[in-house]
């Protein structure tokens, strides 16, 4: 399950979007719901992120409301395989967090903890934000 569907057939050329979508509402989920993932992902890995937070008015035009922290998943083995697929490596469940007015912090801490079935999986520290930013090569 994906949501993103349409992919091009194994004849067809795979031209990259320019656009970078992070799902819609509806693949949102609060903290200790679980995250759904492609049933063929090749390497799956957690990102926690500081996410902006947009609402649509009645034109249907953006606006943005504030900041919130999520961890979505992310098909890494996809993007490994054809970087040019990196916006449909990321169509993957995301939990998110209660959002907060006011501009996004620069830099958040924190840790991560994957469950399964009541069990510890993985646990681990994370940073993320602007400050953590990291862009190699280009000007």
């Amino acid at each position: 399950m994906s949501k993103f569907e349409g992919a091009p057939a194994e004849s067809e050329e795979f031209v990259p979007p320019n656009w970078f979508f992070n799902g819609f509402g509806s693949w949102l989920r609060p903290p200790g719901e679980p995250l759904v993932v492609p049933q063929d992902v090749r390497a799956l890995i957690e990102e926690p992120e500081v996410a902006l937070v947009h609402v649509n008015d009645a034109d249907g035009n953006p606006h943005y409301v504030g900041h919130s922290i999520t961890n979505d998943l992310c098909d890494i083995g996809l993007h490994i395989e054809k970087p040019g697929w990196n916006p449909y490596c990321k169509l993957c469940g995301t939990s998110i967090a209660p959002w907060f007015p006011g501009a996004p912090p620069a830099s958040v801490t924190g840790r991560v903890t994957i469950e399964r079935d009541g069990d510890t999986a993985w646990e681990g520290p994370f940073d993320c934000g602007e400050d953590a930013l990291s862009f190699t090569g280009g000007t």
